[in-house]
Order: C-alpha cells, then sequence, then structure tokens
C-alpha cells in the first residue's frame, strides 16, 4: 500500500489524474484504488467496473463539528475506503494508461448548509497503486506519486443535492491541463479496503410521457435520467427532478425545495447539460437523485430516454403476501422505500432532502433489512460506521452515521450501537462481533447514566436535540425521558444477553436497570397504564420489561377500540411486535392494514404512493421515508412465526392474525424457508430441518415440504 494521496488545485471542480505506464507481457496486474469525495476510472479508455459513488461514504477525516447547526465536540474515529479490481484484461504490453475522475460527493459538498459546513476539504484526492506481474514472474508496482498528469474534466459542477453540470464541448477538444500536487494524507482516517457491496444501476424504467417535457417514471426511485438527445452545440438541456406534480408542473417541497443554499439558490435536483451539437447520450456522472417525475427543458430533440434505479446492490432474498391488499402493499413499499435509501451501504433517512444514515430511522427497520434482502454486508459497514461516531471520551453516540448532522434523540437513535449489533448477531449470529462492539456498547450506556437524573435520561448534547420518538399523527405526547429512559432500560436487558453469550460478567447493570425501571414506574404509571397508554405508551413499557398490574389489558384495550395507529415512528414497529409477543398478531395486522382515511398505510395508498412516506398522516412532507417500515420484520417474524436468535432458527406461525392467508419465504444463512398459513394449517417448505411450534406444541419439519395442522400434533 505504498500510494501517495495526490490532489490538484481547488478552483478544479472535477480532476481527472492520468497516470501511464509500461508493462511487458502482462500476467496479472491488480489495482487498488480510492478517491475522495466519489471516483470513476478508466484503463486505457474502457470503464473497467460497474460500481457507482464508491467509495462508500464514511466519516472521512476530522472536520470542526463545533461549527454545524448542532454543534458537537466530540472526537470520533474516522476511515477511508479502497477498493480493488483485477484489471488484467484492460492492460497490454506496452504503454498503458489509467485514469483516475474525482467528484465532490460528501468530501466537497459546501451548498446544502442546513446542518451546517459539514464538508471536509476544499480539494479532492485520490490515491493508487498498481501491482503488475508479467509472464517471467517479475514484479513491480506502479502508484500515485504526484508525477501524474492533471485534466479539467468536462463535469463544471457536481453536487449531490443539486446535481452535475456537465459541458459536453470538452469532450471534442483537449481538456485544459492544471497541476498535480501531493496531498496530505495523515489527515485522513485510516485506509481500509471496501468489502460492502458497492451502488450500482440495478434495474430500468421507460417513463411515462405526460406532455410538455413532463414524465413520470411509475414508482418513487433513486436513480438517474439518460437521455439521447439532438440539438445544436452550445444548446442547454436541463432535467429536474421531484417527487411530485402539481397543476402540471413539478412540486419539489417534499423533496427539500424549500431549503437554501450556500449560493442562495433553491435545494432543486437538476442536472444541466451544454450539448456539444448533433445526437448525444446525456447521463449524470456524480448525482443521484430522489423522484417520481421529472422534467426536460431545454432547445432541442428528445430521441429517448430511461430511468436508471440505482441503489447498493442488495438482491431481495424475501417476498410475502396475504389476504389483505394494504399489508400487501406495505411490504412492497417498504421494500422500495429502504433500497432507494440505501447508498454507500448506509440506510439514508430520504434520498433527496437530506440522506443522512440517520441511527433512529436505520435501527427501527434494520431487522426487517436484515430479513429481507442480502445485506449482511452492508449492515456490518453501517455498524463500523456507528461506532466510528462514537465519542472516545464521553461515549456519545451521534444522530447520523456517518455523521452529518442531524437532530434526534439519544434513546431511539444513539441506542442503535446496541440495537442494530444485537440484530445482526439474532439474523446472522456473529460473536465476534459483539465481542469487538462490546466495551464501545458500555460506553454508551455509561454515558447515558451521565444524562440521567432522578433515574430519568433528561438531556443529551448542549445545543443539540433531545427527541422522544418522532413523527406521530399527532403532537407527539409522550415526554422524552419516558422514551429515552425506557430505550436505556431495553438496552441494558440487550446487554445482558450479550453478557451472557460472551460469558462476561456485567453484574452492575441489573441494579442499574432496576434503577430506572422504578423511576419509570414512579414517574410515568398510574391506574394499570403508561401514561394512559398514549402513543404506544404501554407497548413501550412492555418493550421494555417494566412491571404494573394490568398494563397487558390496557394496551389491548387501548387497540381493540381504535383502527389505526396514533403512534410515532419508534413506538409504530414496537406496537406491532409486542401484540403479536401477546397473542394478538389479529391486532397489529388490523392496524397495519387498516382502511383509515386520515391516518397510516392505507391513507398513503390510497393517495398513489409507491414508497413509505416520513408522516403517516400528511401528504406534505418526504415521500420517501423508510422509517415507518420497521414493523415489516412482524410479517415475518410474528404472522408466519420465524424466530431467529444467534444465527439460530425456529418457527411459530401465529393463527390468531384475522388473515384467510399469508405466506412468504426467506434467505437465511442456513438456506431458504417458506411458510405458509391458512385455516390453522402450516405449510413449511425448507432447505434445512428447522423446529415448528403451533399452539404449544412441537414437531421438526424436515428438508422438503412438511404440512402441519394443530391436530396433527401430539
Amino acid at each position: 500500500m505504498i500510494g501517495k494521496w495526490i490532489t490538484t488545485s481547488p478552483e478544479v471542480t472535477t480532476p481527472m489524474f492520468v497516470k501511464r505506464f509500461t508493462v511487458d507481457s502482462p500476467k496479472r496486474v491488480r489495482l487498488s484504488i480510492t478517491g475522495l469525495g466519489y471516483f470513476f476510472f478508466t484503463v486505457n479508455g474502457q470503464r473497467v467496473s460497474r460500481d457507482l459513488f464508491t467509495p462508500a461514504q464514511t466519516d472521512y477525516m476530522p472536520r470542526d463539528t463545533a461549527s454545524f447547526t448542532y454543534p458537537i465536540h466530540d472526537t470520533l474515529t474516522h476511515k477511508v475506503l479502497y477498493l480493488e479490481y483485477d484489471i488484467t484484461a484492460f492492460v497490454s504490453s506496452g504503454e498503458n494508461t489509467l485514469e483516475v475522475v474525482v467528484g465532490n460527493g460528501w468530501f466537497r459538498q459546501p451548498e446544502r448548509i442546513a446542518e451546517g459546513k459539514t464538508d471536509y476539504s476544499d480539494t479532492l484526492c485520490a490515491w493508487f497503486t498498481i501491482e503488475i506481474e508479467d509472464a517471467s514472474g517479475t514484479r513491480q508496482t506502479v502508484y500515485s506519486d504526484g508525477s501524474e498528469d492533471c485534466f479539467v474534466y468536462p463535469i463544471l459542477e457536481s453536487n449531490l443535492f443539486l446535481g452535475d453540470v456537465i459541458d459536453t464541448r470538452m469532450f471534442r477538444s483537449p481538456l485544459p491541463e492544471a497541476p498535480t500536487y501531493l496531498f496530505d494524507g495523515s489527515r485522513l482516517g485510516t485506509l481500509v479496503r471496501q468489502t460492502c457491496p458497492p451502488d450500482r444501476v440495478i434495474r430500468h424504467i421507460v417513463p411515462a410521457s405526460l406532455g410538455g417535457g413532463l414524465y413520470d417514471a411509475k414508482e418513487n426511485v433513486s436513480g438517474r435520467v439518460c437521455l439521447t438527445v439532438r440539438g445544436s452545440a452550445g444548446d442547454t438541456v436541463s432535467v429536474f427532478h421531484a417527487e411530485e406534480i402539481c397543476e402540471n408542473d413539478l412540486d419539489h417541497a417534499s423533496c427539500g425545495g424549500g431549503y437554501r443554499c450556500q449560493s442562495g439558490m433553491p435545494q432543486l435536483q437538476q442536472d444541466r447539460y451544454i450539448l456539444s451539437g448533433g445526437e448525444q447520450t446525456l447521463c449524470p456522472e456524480f448525482a443521484y437523485h430522489g423522484f417520481r417525475y421529472f422534467k426536460v427543458e431545454g432547445n432541442c430533440q428528445v430521441l429517448s430516454l430511461t430511468v436508471e434505479v440505482i441503489h447498493t446492490d442488495l438482491p431481495v432474498t424475501s417476498s410475502f403476501s396475504c389476504s389483505n391488499e394494504t399489508v400487501n402493499w406495505l411490504y412492497d413499499a417498504f421494500l422500495r422505500s429502504l433500497l432507494s435509501n440505501f447508498h454507500g451501504s448506509i440506510p439514508s433517512d430520504c434520498p433527496h432532502r437530506e440522506r443522512l444514515g440517520y441511527t433512529g430511522d436505520g435501527q427501527v427497520t434494520s431487522l426487517a433489512g436484515m430479513l429481507t434482502l442480502r445485506s449482511r454486508e452492508a449492515y456490518r459497514k453501517w455498524i463500523d460506521d456507528i461506532l466510528d461516531c462514537q465519542c472516545q471520551k464521553s461515549g456519545h453516540v451521534q444522530h447520523t452515521a456517518p455523521f452529518g448532522g442531524g437532530g434526534g434523540g439519544p434513546g431511539g437513535w444513539g441506542c442503535a450501537i446496541v440495537f442494530v449489533v444485537y440484530q445482526y448477531d439474532k439474523v446472522f449470529g456473529d460473536e465476534a462481533l459483539l465481542r469487538g462492539a462490546f466495551p464501545s456498547m458500555l460506553r454508551w450506556l455509561s454515558y447515558l447514566e451521565s444524562r440521567c437524573e432522578n433515574g430519568l435520561v433528561v438531556r443529551e448534547e448542549a445545543g443539540g436535540w433531545c427527541l422522544g420518538d418522532w413523527c406521530a399523527p399527532s403532537e407527539t405526547r409522550l415526554p422524552a425521558e419516558f422514551v429515552n429512559t425506557a430505550c436505556l432500560v431495553k438496552a441494558i436487558s440487550l446487554m445482558e444477553e450479550i453478557s451472557a453469550r460472551l460469558s462476561i460478567d456485567t453484574p452492575e447493570l441489573q441494579g442499574q436497570k432496576e434503577l430506572h425501571k422504578k423511576a419509570l414506574f414512579d414517574a410515568f404509571y398510574q391506574n394499570g397504564s403508561y401514561l394512559e397508554g398514549e402513543q404506544g405508551a404501554d407497548a413501550f413499557a412492555l418493550w421494555a420489561g417494566l412491571t404494573g398490574d394490568g398494563l397487558r389489558e390496557a394496551l389491548l384495550r387501548r387497540y381493540e377500540a381504535r383502527d389505526t395507529f396514533d403512534t410515532g415512528f419508534l413506538a409504530t414497529e414496537i406496537l406491532c411486535d409486542q401484540l403479536f409477543a401477546l397473542g394478538r398478531g389479529d391486532l397489529a395486522v388490523k392496524l397495519m392494514g387498516s382502511d383509515s382515511e386520515t391516518v397510516g398505510f392505507h391513507f398513503m395508498r390510497k393517495h398513489g404512493a409507491t414508497t413509505l412516506w416520513e408522516c403517516m398522516d400528511s401528504v406534505h412532507a418526504s415521500h420517501n421515508h423508510h422509517m415507518f417500515g420497521g414493523c415489516v420484520h412482524t410479517l415475518f417474524t410474528g404472522i408466519l412465526g420465524v424466530k431467529l436468535s444467534g444465527g439460530n432458527v425456529f418457527l411459530a406461525p401465529s393463527l390468531n392474525t384475522g388473515l384467510a392467508y399469508a405466506q412468504g419465504s426467506l434467505t437465511l444463512s442456513q438456506g431458504s424457508l417458506s411458510v405458509r398459513v391458512e385455516d390453522g394449517t402450516v405449510t413449511v417448505e425448507t432447505e434445512f430441518p428447522i423446529e415448528v411450534i403451533l399452539e404449544n406444541k412441537r414437531t421438526v419439519a424436515p428438508v422438503g415440504k412438511t404440512v402441519i395442522s394443530k391436530e396433527s400434533l401430539v
């Protein structure tokens, strides 16, 4: 790893570094490479890889986080990822050329300032090492060292939030030269090989024309529009993107149009091209957008266009359907939402307005994401991001990972350092991860203890947010100290489980847990309920293992009497999970499949949504947030009864869901598994033997297809 970091002048928006090297009869050529912000490369003019937006985003290096909108004075850890490619097939005897083009990405993103000045550098940089073995067995190494030529690539602007501006005329004339300098790589984080999946073009959509240059992709996606046009040299073509339309034009409000950038311009997703003349194909390189609708403006003839759907390459490894169409829609919409928010192996909150890896959103949907997608390496990478965003002194965990600012709370957000690691081991069985993360998780518990008064978590960092739950249909009425302390109690309980699994003695945890449980009981329990059961309070209490006579009955009475959710995004997932735990999956299904015209998943569906919304009761906020989809895991863990622990699995299907039938499949580390529940009968088709528990009766379903009814079990 002997390459040196190279850079150029800050005035160069998009540098292209060119390295020429000579090879005699190449037998094997291996390239290790990265660039900050994002990069792509060619070898002898050919694109070697389909990977996009590489390297995957991390917290690259220290910044002045005290200048963020919500100031943070924490000491974090940092890393930069590099990728490896076998380029043997692209290298020939004689002189060869490696071209590395670097765009801004997150490294130099000065325009969106809602979270403050969050970028890292005013210059871009690249690093590479080429290891060559020739036919005689002789080895040589070529690496970045500052001797490279540098040219100004024809991307005049590149911004994740605003799009690319490309002057295609420059491709037909010699590119302007720029100087090459060495970059002080000592300021960057540790260089680590990227093992998580990259972003790629996953599929293509042919959009429908709505007239007047307006198009409909027919679903909400993240990606880009590629179009072939015919025009004159110097003409300009612009492509604008939005989630909604109003009066036959784009409505940018839900995807960030209300924000103002550093330049004073509104935050609009726009790619702009200056034509070179004739027929040409146009596509952005360093920007993706979150949109359903787009508009093409300019003096040109549009010959064809396609929408390329782009996200982290996570194949869907599940299926689900049942007799309730809204529940079916929920499963499908959740997958589209989570996938379009996965970029850089980070589950962001939305693919347009903020694009931040909020720990709250990500932790509440982590189990559903791990079950439904081939996502092991992606979530492993995001766990590293969470660990990196923990203060090495105080133990504080940020609201976003990689850290990019943003509001949130200590419980539902920072507890991701416990919750996501626990869920990861539950699904994949990774004792080494548990052991490695254990000290960091203990530091987080200590941090929360330092934020307590009278046994309740009452504050986080000065100048920041201290939320409890978020985005309930009506004003959030659960006190933040109730939610955050319940999360602390749950985190302690999970840490006790982890301690037992690792044979680590942590006797102090039991005493801490009982102290906080008593504080919650004394402050919030009255007449058989916590906070009168408002917005899932009793579900929080049961989830955290709190005591109280009549608590279960109070929870059931409340949701027997309601036809839809009254909960924020944290409590929605917890409520559904607890209803299944109480044997009342029918109430959970009633809430998820409710036909309410004002709140819930049917409300989104009837307004034409194809992805989940930020708010269950509003058409005005973001229309591509996955956070309310955390309850999707109960379609598998509750209805179909797939129970996981430390990589082990058994089945305990629910026969009390109110559904005429439900069926689904998962691909687990043990193999594939499909389950159908109908009329009290469970049909299991599995690639591995699995224990089945049906109304407290047990049997084992062997490899193959097995039909089980409660009457057939002794």
